[in-house]
């Protein structure tokens, strides 16, 4: 229950009471009400004049009667702590004045009519039980819009009739009507900061209402609608006044020169609105004063690592300047002999990133054209003259074949793929060209077993250990 109002817990417990007051007193209900309603006695007929039929349908009728009374005595005291006067007054008062019809035709012995009238009154009653939620529903949204219109006695007087109604809610109602409990406390001190934001805001004092609008204050709701509505007027207006300002420093640092506090405060000001075209003119401006000196550091760098024979960056700030300056011939030749000189650098590294490469003819030919174009170059510089020497040195070890020896047990047959049939043998001597290879070894009811090995460019500084080669496990 701590999720609940003290008036809500002191109805729930009244309601749980009253439930087991009508278990235990349903009886006595229903006899209560018969002995008001049966003040006159039966009116006497000939016995000759009544038949044993109609003596067992009055009966009947009597008792039938009686359950009815019961039945809405029950149901009119379930109903009573909703105060159905309050929100039902119309129809509540045809429910009372179908029961005390019926209860003059029950005090008259005319117990059919009483039944009639009985059955009438509990299907009043019942029909406005089943109203509640419709009449709760009403009360919530009425509370809401009286909420946001600050109607604080309209406010007070839906909030209780939906406290009345709530037993009749659902969960999402129950939570509704705690929330509208919570925010009533503070609507007369809400409608208080209203008032004093938009008078500051209509006279353009924007740093009070900003102040106003940060001061913590839990008496004020500060999610209510009408407060909403004025933060985002306020908010429009200290953008507009940051937007002028923005502006106004940039303006004033490009004609002092300095271009990079101007760029900041017309991105400023674009940031702040977008759509604000004196923001993209000065842009504009500080771009063309900006264009030449840009020019002139990209040419100086690439400058720079052209000296240095580092050709691919300076392809790319040339390709760069292109983009930056479309149509700067000083770029578009010096891209042309930087690009030259990138592609044969570029060539350099794909040739001698596998050396092993190089043992093939295709990749011994491309080699030796790389070193024809390189040695005509001149003059060439420091970079140049090394990679000639590194990519000459391994086509020379590429073409040196070493001798590899084989092991094995006389018993297996040794192919070495790509390269021979080797056959059975327990030591065997190969001349091979530097490279990864591969060999099986086979032997009938075993299992085949490859062996991996490489040979590389220099068995003087790396010897080249015998390869055992076997077969395998048995099968």
């Amino acid at each position: 229950m701590n999720g609940l109002t003290r008036s809500q817990q002191r109805w729930l417990l009244a309601l749980a009471g009253l439930v087991i007051v009508l278990l235990l007193a349903a009886p006595a209900l229903r006899e209560q009400r018969l002995a008001v309603i049966e003040v006159a006695p039966p009116v006497a007929l000939p016995a000759a004049l009544i038949s044993a039929s109609q003596k067992a349908a009055l009966a009947r009728d009597r008792q039938r009667a009686q359950t009815l009374v019961a039945e809405i005595a029950v149901a009119d005291a379930e109903l009573q702590p909703s105060q159905p006067q309050r929100w039902a007054a119309a129809d509540y008062q045809r429910f009372i004045n179908q029961r005390e019809r019926a209860d003059s035709d029950y005090s008259a012995s005319d117990y059919a009519a009483a039944v009639s009238g009985y059955s009438d009154a509990h299907e009043s009653l019942t029909a406005i039980a089943a109203l509640r939620p419709e009449r709760l529903s009403s009360a919530l949204q009425l509370a809401e819009q009286s909420y946001q219109q600050f109607a604080l006695e309209s406010l007070a007087e839906q909030l209780e009739l939906a406290e009345w109604l709530i037993e009749a809610g659902t969960p999402a109602q129950r939570a509704q009507l705690s929330a509208a409990q919570g925010r009533q406390p503070r609507l007369p001190a809400t409608l208080q900061r209203v008032a004093e934001l938009g008078q500051l805001i209509e006279r353009g004092a924007l740093d009070r209402a900003e102040q106003l609008h940060g001061r913590a204050d839990d008496a004020i709701d500060r999610g209510h609608p009408a407060l909403q509505t004025l933060y985002s007027q306020l908010n429009a207006a200290l953008q507009q006044r940051e937007l002028r300002a923005a502006l106004s420093s940039g303006h004033s640092a490009l004609a002092a020169g300095q271009l990079a506090a101007a760029e900041n405060a017309f991105i400023r000001a674009q940031q702040i609105d977008p759509q604000q075209s004196d923001a993209s003119a000065g842009l504009a401006l500080v771009a063309n004063q900006r264009r030449q000196q840009m020019i002139d550091r990209q040419l100086a760098r690439a400058e720079q690592h052209e000296q240095r024979e580092q050709w691919q960056q300076a392809v790319a700030v040339y390709q760069q300047l292109q983009a930056d300056a479309p149509g700067l011939l000083e770029a578009q030749v010096r891209l042309l002999s930087s690009g030259a000189r990138a592609e044969l650098d570029q060539r350099w590294q794909q040739l001698t990133a596998d050396p092993f490469q190089l043992v093939e003819p295709s990749y011994r030919r491309g080699a030796q054209q790389w070193l024809a174009d390189a040695r005509s170059i001149s003059p060439r510089g420091e970079r140049l003259n090394g990679q000639i020497e590194q990519l000459q040195a391994l086509l020379t070890a590429a073409a040196q074949r070493q001798s590899v020896v084989l092991l094995s047990n006389g018993e297996t047959e040794v192919t070495l793929f790509k390269v021979a049939q080797l056959g059975r043998f327990q030591r065997h001597t190969i001349e091979l060209l530097p490279g990864a290879y591969t060999a099986l070894g086979s032997c009938r009811g075993r299992r085949d077993r490859q062996v991996a090995f490489t040979v590389g460019f220099d068995s003087a500084a790396e010897p080249i250990e015998p390869i055992q080669i076997t077969c395998g496990q048995p099968l």
